[in-house]
């Protein structure tokens, strides 16, 4: 084969790569914006499930005109340049609009869902800043961190978790399972206050700096103070914790 054949025969197979290249760009290209489409369509659909089982009246403020334009370019685009569309503005511009779309409704989501623990709030705050003492403080802790939990998930996207913390299979039993662990959080607080309020000033003291991220030292522990702890039925509760 003399030289100039090789390099035709060359050529040859540069522009056959150069042709597969630009056609993998094309199916990847293609494959992001079904992917983004994809995304947005199903969590507004999730939106509209959500909205519809919540008995929520309001809507998330969608811009409606902005995505018709946006699909209305692609689709000229697609109908000018067919496939080599995918690599054009237009179809990066309708990803983005998706994308922005999907995240509006995220926001709309997150808001009313935080809505449904708004009654909860100051009661999972004075868990979160306070030092609890008494016989139920454990489970208040459990409780209260259950519902922070299932207050940071998404109800569209994080539905088997919220199954499974709060049962139930949709958000109508979701809100009831809220309100129930709110109504078990509040009579639960009210015990502790009532059994803290029962307490001594001095017992109530040293089980406060036993809550608290210093302990109470062994040393500040009279026998007097002991004693007080056993009359007031806390002793039990207390343990000894190396630094």
């Amino acid at each position: 084969m003399s030289l100039y054949d090789r390099c035709v025969d060359l050529q040859v197979k540069l522009d056959a790569a150069q042709s597969a290249d630009a056609s993998l760009e094309l199916l990847a290209r293609g494959a992001r914006l079904v992917e983004g489409l994809d995304q947005a369509s199903e969590y507004l659909e999730g939106t509209a499930t959500f909205r519809s089982n919540a008995n929520i009246t309001d809507a998330p403020a969608l811009d409606l005109k902005r995505a018709t334009q946006a699909v209305g370019a692609f689709r000229a685009g697609l109908s000018r340049h067919s496939s080599a569309a995918f690599q054009h503005q237009p179809a990066a511009a309708l990803i983005e609009v998706a994308k922005s779309q999907r995240d509006r409704a995220a926001r709309w989501v997150s808001a009313c869902w935080k809505n449904f623990f708004a009654e909860y709030e100051p009661l999972l705050n004075r868990v979160q800043t306070e030092n609890l003492v008494g016989s139920g403080s454990h489970r208040v802790v459990a409780r209260a961190s259950k519902l922070q939990a299932a207050r940071g998930a998404d109800p569209v996207t994080a539905v088997g978790d919220l199954r499974s913390r709060l049962g139930g299979e949709d958000v109508t039993a979701w809100i009831a399972s809220i309100d129930g662990l709110g109504a078990d959080l509040r009579r639960e607080l009210a015990a502790l206050d009532r059994e803290r309020a029962a307490l001594t000033v001095e017992v109530r003291d040293a089980l406060q700096h036993a809550a608290s991220d210093e302990g109470l030292p062994l040393s500040e522990i009279s026998a007097d103070l002991l004693a007080a702890l056993r009359a007031a039925g806390v002793d039990s509760h207390l343990v000894v914790r190396r630094r």
